[in-house]
């Protein structure tokens, strides 16, 4: 008989096999009947830009096809997506089960763009081009912990921060988390919900107090860092001065006096606020630990810079909402 040989990919697919298998176990636990399928078209959506159609085609070229019993064919394909899509009460578990053992938590909102007429979560919205555009707002929690996203879900753009929290205290455990949020989130809300919080303020809050002295200096990749700290009705508040930021702000804003577009006169009064972040927490910390962890915020835009760039996800082509 003739010896035939079967060639396929091997390094991605055996480094995309041995991350997946990691969440065989929680996905195994509430999808059963399709986990499978969940951990293959992950992986090729890793690979890159796929389409339903040549899923099972792309899936056979890889040699994780020859470890794992897989059903990609179009139809099967929808219909997975259909039935996971839908199936809210396994998603809550599955979630459920990755925040597990997390005590930090990031929190953010990215928008991403539909053309889909079918989409009940999508609404207009303006967009940084300032076309207005149906969008559908991604609501993330990222364990510090485990540094990956354990939570992810689609919320309407009108719907605000505060409404969010809510909705995921809800849903999750999350009264005994701390959680990371943006700046502009409300300490307010998340106070008033239970959890503890570590939140930047706007530079113009009412509870900023640029009159602290320093009470203490610190190295932070490189960069020199002031901070204080009191406490107030509202939490902690932790005043940081990052010295590079500001010699950039105040020459920035030298630079607006000779173009004409700021006064010498607001110079002084601007002087306080320049290179200063305050932060409010509930934690009563040394001001390095506070500035670390808020300084951790940068996974989860990195996380949401790879689900919107590399894996092409800044805009979605389905169908409908499940």
């Amino acid at each position: 008989s003739e010896n035939r040989r079967t060639v396929h990919e091997y390094g991605n697919s055996r480094l995309l096999l041995t991350i997946a298998k990691e969440l065989e176990s929680p996905l195994r636990s509430c999808f059963p009947s399709h986990f499978r399928e969940i951990m293959a078209m992950g992986m090729l959506r890793n690979l890159g830009s796929v389409s339903i159609r040549l899923m099972k085609t792309k899936w056979e070229k890889l040699h994780a096809s020859m470890e794992m019993d897989v059903h990609l064919s179009p139809n099967t394909v929808s219909s997975t997506l259909k039935i996971t899509g839908s199936d809210y009460d396994a998603q809550r578990r599955l979630y459920t089960r990755l925040l597990s053992g997390s005590r930090y938590l990031l929190f953010d909102l990215s928008s991403v763009f539909t053309r889909s007429e079918n989409i009940r979560l999508a609404e207009k919205g303006h967009t940084p081009r300032h076309l207005h555009i149906r969008q559908i707002n991604m609501a993330m929690l990222f364990s510090c912990e485990k540094r990956m996203p354990a939570v992810l879900k689609p919320v309407p753009v009108s719907v605000r921060d505060p409404k969010v929290f809510r909705s995921l205290m809800k849903e999750y455990p999350l009264k005994k988390c701390i959680i990371i949020a943006d700046r502009g989130s409300s300490p307010g809300t998340v106070k008033a919900l239970g959890a503890g919080y570590i939140i930047p303020l706007k530079s113009n809050s009412l509870l900023a107090d640029y009159s602290l002295e320093v009470e203490k200096s610190f190295s932070f990749n490189g960069r020199g860092i002031n901070a204080s700290r009191k406490n107030t009705e509202q939490g902690f508040l932790y005043m940081f001065e990052d010295t590079m930021l500001r010699y950039e702000q105040e020459s920035s804003f030298i630079s607006r006096i000779t173009e004409g577009k700021e006064k010498q006169s607001s110079l002084m009064k601007r002087r306080q606020e320049f290179g200063k972040i305050p932060v409010l927490s509930s934690l009563d910390l040394d001001p390095e630990e506070i500035y670390g962890m808020w300084k951790t915020r940068e996974e989860i835009e990195e996380a949401f810079d790879i689900m919107k760039n590399d894996l092409e996800e800044d805009k979605t082509y389905l169908r409908d909402d499940d």
